[in-house]
């Protein structure tokens, strides 16, 4: 197999790796939008509902058991919140990898990239050169050969 050979399917691997990586990271963002949507939903209804619980509590319309009620499911709604903000920078790390990984494929790509057209030049000047010699040599023979 030429060097030429070997370094084109170098670069198709590359190539893959960096479509793969690509992939990747459309997904990670599908999550994190995903999981943005879900948190700003808990936030909404969190907002929606301290403006209830103020609307009843100037109203005086407030009992002891509602308000405990109140205030519980504002504690499971901020818990939700909070987890649901460690999702999201779980999947930021995640995306931030991905994308570095993606850098580095592109990098490694065009690396091979550049390696492959300096084999392309340099095959076609050996070519060219193996062309000349051939043309001296038939130069050369025509003109011994008619003295």
């Amino acid at each position: 197999m030429s060097r030429l050979d070997t370094v084109s399917r170098v670069l198709r691997l590359k190539d893959h790796r960096k479509e793969d990586l690509e992939a990747e990271v459309k997904k990670v963002r599908a999550l994190i939008r995903q999981e943005q949507e879900l948190l700003d939903s808990l936030e909404k209804t969190f907002a929606e509902t301290v403006e209830l619980y103020e609307k009843k509590h100037r109203g005086g319309l407030v009992k002891a058991e509602e308000m405990k009620l109140f205030t519980d499911y504002f504690a499971r709604l901020y818990d939700r919140m909070d987890v649901q903000k460690k999702k999201i920078l779980r999947r930021l790390a995640e995306l931030n990898e991905v994308q570095k990984a993606l850098l580095n494929a592109y990098q490694e790509k065009k690396l091979v990239e550049t390696l492959q057209g300096r084999i392309i030049d340099e095959e076609r000047v050996r070519k060219e050169k193996a062309e000349q010699k051939e043309a001296d040599f038939m130069h050369l023979s025509r003109r011994h050969g008619h003295r």
